[in-house]
């Protein structure tokens, strides 16, 4: 054993001293590749905040719009762990609601969106200007719990969610106050500061909804808002059993166009965006994409209202730099990989190791694996055996021989410890003079 573990620290101290990695200047070209793949590179986690403003039962539809966002990023992989749910007024137990404990958001009342799996972390009088900012900064009080924080870091993506009723740069808050454009814009300033998020996604579904993007001068923060300067942003449908309207426009199509994806959809954020018409809206939307680094078209929707990540599944048919196209409207139930379809080459971002580290062989561990090889051949042909042989006849009654008295040792052996001895019996014909004499001297022992 000690043996091995000498020649075991020799030939690794040799293969140590013989190896080493040096450092190559790269080109403009790896520098650019290094800079990708760590933009590029997958976040760590995802986040969403929704926040309905409003108060009043005639308010309905804004609950319902903030609780089919909240349904629909939980239905895409995101826990209520890293949701937070604001809601103004608690309209599902207002007494005006002739169907208690349920909101609905289509006429038809087929999901109950205030179901029994609903986690509710801010709500009345809470959700106000104050816990809207420290909860984007980060600077709660120490009684507030955890579960109502928003614990990001510097790989979160975040999708933010506000609805109610709003105007030029501002939004109303519970009917009495307000948030205007450059709060949102400094909080984010600070998020961003303090490493608290990689990119923001940030929806708005109020009247002049546009505006409120005004004051966003941090980075990677993409915003879309239901309608421009001076324009408002309409209901959809109205409920008569119910009495008021159950859901806007936007949120509407932006909830039938989630849902139309699953967790391994490539639809992108620019595709998300043309969605939008002034047929569907009566309004015209109003989006900001100046502050992020890339083309909206290259960003994945799937990056902000799931909790999936990019990881590349290469099944066993295809080869191993192949990359299946897959289809931005499939379904769970569709196959994602079909074997005679021609596929996409793999585009996951690759570090360029190869081009700034390069491994150096030195002559010791030349010199090490010559002289393994030597050892081994001398070995061989110093060791080797001559061709085998049969046996002669001679060498044959010997073996017999040999073998015949191992037995008899063995029976007498045996006799011994069992206090048991065999009779002569003159019958024998086969028993021999100097058999029967060893008998007689064992015999005498005893």
């Amino acid at each position: 054993m000690f043996r091995v573990l000498w020649w075991s620290v020799f030939f690794s101290s040799i293969l140590r001293l013989g190896c080493q990695y040096t450092y190559n200047e790269p080109d403009q070209n790896t520098k650019e590749r290094i800079s990708s793949f760590f933009h590029d590179s997958p976040y760590t986690n995802n986040w969403a905040v929704i926040v309905s403003a409003s108060r009043y039962w005639f308010n309905y539809r804004h609950t319902a719009n903030a609780l089919g966002i909240y349904y629909t990023v939980k239905k895409m992989g995101l826990r209520d762990s890293h949701i937070i749910l604001m809601l103004a007024d608690d309209h599902a137990c207002s007494p005006r609601n002739p169907m208690p404990a349920t909101v609905f958001s289509d006429p038809g009342h087929h999901i109950n969106l205030y179901g029994s799996n609903i986690e509710v972390d801010w709500r009345g009088y809470d959700v106000n200007v104050d816990n809207i900012l420290r909860l984007f900064m980060g600077r709660h009080p120490p009684e507030v719990p955890m579960s109502k924080r928003l614990l990001t870091n510097a790989g979160s993506n975040i999708l933010v969610y506000l609805t109610g009723h709003g105007g030029n740069e501002f939004l109303k808050i519970q009917d009495h106050e307000e948030i205007n454009a450059q709060d949102l814009g400094d909080a984010w300033f600070q998020m961003h500061q303090k490493g608290r998020y990689r990119d923001i996604l940030f929806l708005a579904d109020t009247c002049e909804a546009g505006t409120l993007a005004n004051f966003i001068y941090s980075p990677n923060i993409i915003s879309y808002g239901s309608s421009s300067k001076g324009e408002n942003s309409y209901s959809l449908k109205h409920d008569f059993e119910i009495g008021v309207s159950v859901i806007d426009r936007f949120t509407y199509y932006a909830i039938k166009y989630f849902e139309r994806m699953n967790q391994t959809s490539s639809n992108d954020v620019n595709h998300f965006f043309n969605t939008f018409t002034y047929d569907l809206l009566e309004s015209n939307g109003a989006w900001r994409g100046d502050q992020y680094p890339r083309p909206l078209n290259k960003v994945r929707l799937n990056q902000f209202v799931s909790s999936s990540v990019n990881v590349d599944f290469t099944p066993p048919q295809l080869p191993f730099n192949a990359r299946p196209k897959t289809d931005e409207w499939a379904v769970h139930s569709a196959p994602l990989y079909h074997p005679h379809k021609p596929h996409a080459p793999h585009n996951m971002p690759v570090f360029p190791s190869r081009e700034v580290t390069h491994l150096e062989v030195g002559w010791q561990v030349w010199a090490l694996l010559g002289g393994l090889g030597l050892f081994t051949l001398s070995m061989w042909f110093c060791c080797a055996d001559e061709a085998p042989r049969m046996p002669t006849p001679e060498e044959i009654q010997q073996y017999k021989e040999r073998k015949e008295q191992q037995r008899l040792k063995a029976e007498r052996k045996k006799a011994r410890a069992k206090k048991s001895y065999p009779r002569y019996d003159s019958s024998d014909e086969d028993s021999s003079d100097e058999s029967l004499e060893d008998f007689r001297d064992e015999y005498k022992q005893y």
